[in-house]
């Protein structure tokens, strides 16, 4: 059944109306004056319907050296057969990026009627013209040492041909503002040829630098770059490795990125210096994207490659902007001062004619999703006004959308597509019935490219996108929709940014597809002015680096580029902040805030207010002369992280758990852009429930919370990569699973940047314990694993989920146990065929191992401690330095057992073929002090080596004072265990006869302890049965003590715990307890091994450890034990004198005592259950640095 909508798309089934289009391209078919879309045409061999059209001569585009004979028609009526972009007659010999030019005459003729003389007269008229025109442009041919093939034209266009004397022959910096698609990247090619000809020697220390936006745009220009200058090494650098991109530069000679990884780089200035001063020639693509939030970076680093590259030259393209002559004031020469070269061109020079309309549109509704429903409403309308029935590319602010557009579209409309059956996804087929689709990044990447491969066919008359698409796969269409200005970011509706924008109307009419092109931006009636400014052009632009300064003026710091208010003023002017700031004040009130009229005064007042900030953020160190980063500063600039993730950093408590380090993460402003989607919320909560997320979120009641903020979705994500879990398989959920990737890898991409910086802040707080536990977090991300599991096979290749399964059950957990485990049995175990045991083995092979050694060298009493000296040789045995790609390194640390570091320091594998040795000390000043020393690989989780010193393995004349004090102190907790057994007692009647007529004291007068007078103790113990391990009964009602969660009830009470009402657990914790917790490994693989054996057998109930509940076992189980307690004042007569006894004091003070030991049994014994053999630092280090002995 037809609709009124069915001319949309149902041509397809009716026979085309041929259009007429002249075979010569000089010709002009000036469509919009005669040929009218609703018009209906006979055929043009009927004499008596003749048709009159206007020929216009186009002066750029005629040329004059074809050839016609008389028999020759004009123009080709042939029917367009095939694609939608199909143009069999299509020659070209200039630029396709010519200019139109309608300003020439346009003659009447009738097809039926045209003579030969008088065709060849017009064709004449039209070479003439031509051959005038073609002398103002420049030939490709006049460049010598270019190959005819290396342009696709004979002659550049016309915008082309004016910015060539000045590209091509000087050397000055040039800022170039042209329409989108004019040819501007001839220019950049253009300024390369020029450098490239100033050097007749070998250009490999020659470096060209191009920065572009995207990285899309930056993978484009790189395939055609390579196929261009092949002799050059064409790189691009958009990778988050450092140490590789380094090398990359180092290598290439055409280095290609974005302005944020250049930033990342250069602010490694003061260690590459020489590198990065190599680099001559600058390329800017977009330099109109200054103008928005992340174009504070890009103004940064243009200001810091002027200001340090001496006589380096900056070629920067724009879209038509109005205060281009601003770019050109800050891009000045830095050697003449000279301003740039300013090439300005406006519409007139654009290669595709293009129509756009700003259509506004009043909304009573707030609901964004009512505002996209009235927006699909209008759609229609748009498409049979500006389509021609043509393709269409509409643009919607997010993926539902576009799903939700492209349904709507294809139930009211009846017009038949073609639709693959390999695709997966139902609705998309559905669409594509109706020659209609959607693309956006939640569809798997072959129904991606099946949509977009039908588009460019044809067979797909209406896409739907995301603005995404806008910067990535080039799908030209005749009429493009922006649906709407607004999209998704930080959990509210935004405008888009300009860049998005213009990218977006650029895919109308794009060239060798379309000569002309149509655009429509759909807004509200209030934004109406502000599209319409930016499509003609009129829209200022200003800075944002005033909104960024404080991280951009630390970076400088680092740098040394400011050290002082008086540079930092001098840095100040030289951006493009500081151009605009003098002509338009009102734009950047937060300056005006300081008052006064004098423009350097308030930058003064700025700078010193940002310096202030920084200073009390602990950032940077400040005195009367100087100004310059410290570790934390560097840090911060190194590792490129935010002020505010940076300031929550150094704000965190001591001692972070591994719990509150992946807190520390989580809450960062870089992942401020996630958002937890509608139709995510059942995904997260599933993962948050599973038995492997080790840190749900649950509430007070034990369930799990309503997962919508974006820190709990990052840390469900991190939790799901590390602890193996497997995608939830509830109906509709495999829709989610490669939106679910994508932001793991946005997400892991950060969390090495920011657990890099809080690595290097804890080296400096001296915090063994946090530095730790982020040494773990970072060896567990860099696995894909948590380290103390078995998930670590799963980093060896064609080992996953199910094998790790396999290999757990047969009691394989470690790399050690699978070094043990022959071919056969691993092909037993696994279900593998023969010979596959042995590909295994080649792979776990490469992995290295680790030994470290001690000795010590010297020892020394100084007051009561003692200074050692030891002496540690580390050596590996490895077959490469390289492992899946990964360049190795081994962290080496030394702590002590209460968690203080003493040394770290971080060597590459390949520096340790032969065993090195190096040289710590360290103080001793108890019997009970350990220096662990420990190696592990930070880039592969699992791979450790730890050994011990103990100041019992001391000479005896060293350990002489500590026999000493330990003797003092057994002393002391002597008259403190009598205050133990009087505090027992509970009236002051009793408490009275305990103290003169002790059971334990002696016919002299002293004190029997417990283990002389044991049998005195045991009246303690009545009514508590004596369990197997020595242990006594606890006296809980549980209904089934093998199954609770109290620990006594499983292992009982030690006899030197029971002494009647408990004592706070803040206070002390049992040994035993102690003991419990660095036993925990093996309990957490136990359970482990449950899980996973529940889980292969598709049972349905899961048993949840203590553990796998938040890791709170320690405020759980502590509040079950049965402790001493304390007690008030205690007032006692003897022999009729008054005696005052401050039991209390003296129990804080035996407390004190044994909570400081207490403290390191804990520490230790968390670190054994969280972080087994991790790495620590010494002092604050770079990411790139390597220290030997």
């Amino acid at each position: 059944m037809g609709t009124k909508f069915d001319k949309l798309g149902g041509c397809r089934n009716k026979k085309r109306t041929s259009v007429l289009q002249p075979e010569d391209p000089n010709c002009v078919v000036n469509e919009g004056i005669s040929l009218r879309k609703k018009r209906r045409y006979s055929n043009r061999n009927n004499n008596n319907n003749s048709l009159k059209i206007n020929l216009s001569h186009n002066s750029l585009l005629d040329e004059g050296d074809d050839n016609f004979e008389d028999s020759e028609n004009i123009f080709g009526g042939k029917n367009i057969e095939g694609g939608l972009f199909t143009n069999n007659n299509l020659i070209i010999d200039v630029d396709d990026t010519q200019v139109t030019d309608f300003g020439g005459r346009t003659q009447d003729y009738t097809i039926s009627n045209l003579p030969t003389k008088k065709k060849l007269k017009v064709r004449k008229i039209f070479q003439d013209k031509a051959n005038v025109q073609k002398e103002n442009l420049v030939p490709v041919a006049c460049i010598d040492s270019v190959p005819k093939s290396f342009f696709p034209f004979q002659y550049f266009n016309k915008m082309q041909s004016e910015s060539f004397e000045k590209v091509f022959k000087t050397d000055n910096n040039c800022v170039i503002s042209a329409p989108t698609g004019s040819g501007k990247t001839v220019l950049f090619e253009l300024a390369i040829l020029r450098y490239l000809s100033n050097f007749s020697e070998s250009i490999e220390n020659k470096k060209i630098l191009y920065i572009a936006p995207t990285k899309s745009l930056c993978a484009e220009i790189t395939n055609k770059w390579k196929e261009k200058f092949s002799n050059l090494t064409v790189v691009a650098i958009t990778g988050d490795s450092t140490s590789y991109e380094i090398n990359s530069v180092k290598k290439s000679q055409l280095i290609i990125t974005t302005p944020e990884k250049w930033d990342l780089l250069t602010r490694k200035w003061t260690d590459y210096h020489r590198l990065f001063e190599l680099i001559q020639l600058v390329l800017v693509d977009e330099i109109h994207t200054i103008g928005e939030m992340r174009g504070a970076t890009l103004e940064a680093v243009l200001t810091r490659m002027n200001t340090l590259c001496k006589g380096i030259r900056i070629i920067a393209v724009s879209a038509t902007i109005p205060n281009i002559i601003d770019i050109a004031t800050w891009l000045k020469q830095n050697t003449s001062g000279k301003l740039a070269t300013v090439l300005k061109f406006d519409d007139a020079y654009r290669q595709v004619i293009l129509n756009v309309n700003v259509k506004g549109y009043n909304f009573n509704c707030k609901n964004e999703f009512q505002r996209d429903a009235i927006y699909n409403r209008k759609l229609f309308e748009l498409i049979e006004q500006y389509g021609e029935n043509r393709p269409v590319l509409i643009f919607c602010p997010t993926r539902a959308s576009t799903v939700n557009t492209a349904k709507y579209i294809s139930n009211n409309i009846s017009a038949n597509g073609v639709v693959s059956m390999t695709l997966t996804d139902k609705t998309l087929r559905f669409c594509m019935t109706k020659g209609v689709a959607f693309h956006n990044a939640g569809l798997i990447l072959e129904d991606r490219s099946m949509v977009e491969e039908a588009f460019l066919k044809g067979t797909v008359r209406i896409l739907c996108a995301t603005s995404t698409l806008a910067v990535g796969v080039n799908l030209p269409a005749y009429l493009v929709i922006i649906k709407g200005t607004q999209m998704w970011s930080l959990s509210e509706m935004v405008e888009y940014s300009n860049l998005d924008t213009l990218q977006m109307i650029g895919r109308a009419g794009r060239p060798t597809f379309e000569k002309t092109g149509c655009a429509i931006i759909m807004t509200e009636q209030k934004m109406v002015s502000k599209y319409e400014n930016l499509v003609s052009g009129s829209d200022i632009l200003e800075s944002k680096l005033h909104l960024q300064l404080r991280e951009h003026m630390c970076s400088e710091i680092s740098l040394g580029t400011i050290n002082s208010i008086k540079s930092a003023v001098v840095w100040i002017k030289s951006t493009f902040f500081y151009v605009r700031f003098l002509v338009n004040r009102s734009a950047y009130s937060i300056i005006g805030h300081f008052g006064g009229f004098d423009a350097e005064e308030n930058l003064e007042q700025f700078c010193q207010k940002l310096l202030k900030s920084l200073c009390e953020a602990n950032l940077i160190v400040r005195n009367a002369e100087r100004i310059c980063c410290n570790a934390f500063g560097h840090a911060m600039v190194r590792h490129y992280i935010s002020f505010g993730t940076m300031s929550r950093i150094l704000k965190c408590k001591e001692f972070l758990n591994i719990q509150e380090v992946l807190g520390t993460v989580i809450q960062a402003e870089e992942f401020k852009d996630l958002r937890v989607r509608q139709n995510e919320k059942r995904l997260y909560k599933e993962i948050n429930l599973s038995p492997l997320t080790r840190y749900p979120f649950l509430t007070l009641k034990n369930q799990s919370m309503i997962i919508d903020q974006t820190n709990q979705k990052v840390s469900l994500i991190i939790q799901y990569d590390l602890g193996g879990l497997e995608f939830p398989n509830y109906e509709g959920a495999q829709k989610l699973h490669h939106v679910l990737i994508q932001d793991k890898i946005r997400i892991f991409k950060h969390c090495y940047r920011i657990l890099r910086c809080m690595i290097d802040c804890y080296i400096e707080k001296s915090d063994g314990i946090s530095l730790e536990n982020s040494l773990f977090m970072l060896r567990s991300i860099n696995g894909s694993c948590w380290e103390d599991s078995p998930m670590i096979l799963r980093q060896i290749k064609s080992i996953g989920l199910v094998s790790v399964r396999k290999l757990v059950r047969n009691g394989i957990t470690d790399f050690q146990e699978l070094r043990n485990t022959t071919d056969q049995k691993l092909e037993y175990y696994l279900g593998l065929k023969m010979g596959n045991g042995l590909k295994l083995r080649k792979d776990f092979g490469l992995l290295p191992t680790f030994e470290l050694k001690y000795r010590i060298e010297k020892q020394a009493k100084v007051g009561n401690n003692i200074e050692v000296s030891l002496r540690i040789d580390v050596s590996t045995s490895c077959k490469s330095n390289i492992w899946h790609g990964k360049r190795l390194s081994v962290d080496i640390t030394s702590r002590y057992s209460s968690g203080k570091i003493i040394d770290f320091r971080r060597i590459q594998i390949s520096q340790l073929q032969y065993p090195k040795n190096f040289k710590i000390n360290c103080t001793i000043s108890s019997l009970k002090d350990e220096v662990k020393i420990s190696a592990n690989c930070q880039e592969i989780a699992g791979l450790n080596e730890t050994i011990q010193f103990s100041a019992k393995e001391l000479s005896n004349s060293s350990t002489e004072i500590f026999e000493k004090a330990a003797m003092d102190l057994s002393s002391s907790k002597s008259h403190v265990s009598i205050l133990d057994d009087i505090v027992s007692s509970s009236s002051d009647e009793s408490l009275y006869n305990f103290f003169i007529d002790h059971p334990s004291r002696n016919a002299s007068g002293t004190i029997v302890t417990s283990k002389q007078n044991e049998s005195n103790n045991s009246a303690s113990f009545e009514g508590r049965q004596l369990l197997p391990n020595g242990n006594y009964e606890c006296q809980h009602t549980c209904n089934r003590k093998g199954e609770c969660r109290h620990l006594c009830c499983h292992e009982g009470i030690p006899k030197e715990l029971i002494k009647g009402r408990r004592i706070s657990p803040k206070n002390l914790i049992s040994e035993k307890y102690v003991s419990s917790i660095e036993n925990k490994p093996a309990q957490v693989a136990q359970n482990f091994n449950k899980v996973i054996i529940s889980q292969s057998s598709a049972s349905e109930e899961c048993c949840l450890s203590s553990y796998d509940t938040g890791g709170k076992v320690l405020e759980d189980e502590s509040h079950d034990f049965e402790h001493l307690f304390n007690s008030p004042d205690i007032s006692v007569k003897s022999n009729g004198d008054s005696v005052s006894l401050n039991s209390k004091a003296i129990l804080e003070n035996q407390l004190s005592i044994e909570a400081e030991q207490c403290k390191k049994d804990i520490f230790e014994s968390s670190l054994e259950k969280d972080c087994e053999n991790c790495s620590v630092n010494l002092s604050f280090l770079g990411s790139d640095i390597e220290l030997g002995s």
